[in-house]
């Protein structure tokens, strides 16, 4: 298999779990914010980190073929520079104060951002 075409499937993967979280977070939002708290624990959060630039590299290797680039390249630095640990306390704790309804709202925009990332890269199609 090809490194493009390897990005590529990494890519998939990564939208497929932004779309398993969006309707995770909208039919169970108490699991959603369990799992971001123990994320936020000592040994999950190395691994967490570990996955987050992982995911971050992927896409900004992922953007240069893909349709929608410069979406990729935001998400991919977004993800690596400021999505962190004090990022995840400010909205557990935004969550704790607001209650489901806007626990709600991060499982809706982790999935509509696994459907634009599976449509990013989702190879284009031939004219007849």
């Amino acid at each position: 298999m090809s490194p493009s075409r390897m990005t590529v499937v990494l890519t998939l993967c990564i939208s497929l779990l932004l779309l398993v979280q969006g309707p995770t977070g909208l039919a169970a939002p108490d699991v959603f914010a369990g799992v971001v708290c123990f994320m936020q624990t000592s040994p999950a959060i190395y691994a967490a980190a570990a996955v987050r630039v992982a995911v971050g590299i992927v896409l900004l290797q992922a953007a240069s073929t893909s349709r929608l680039p410069i979406f990729l390249r935001i998400l991919g630095g977004v993800l690596t520079l400021f999505v962190g640990r004090q990022f995840a306390e400010v909205i557990l704790a935004w969550w704790s104060s607001h209650g489901s309804a806007l626990v709600r709202l991060f499982a809706a925009i982790s999935l509509g951002l696994g459907l634009v990332t599976a449509y990013a890269v989702a190879p284009k199609p031939r004219n007849a």
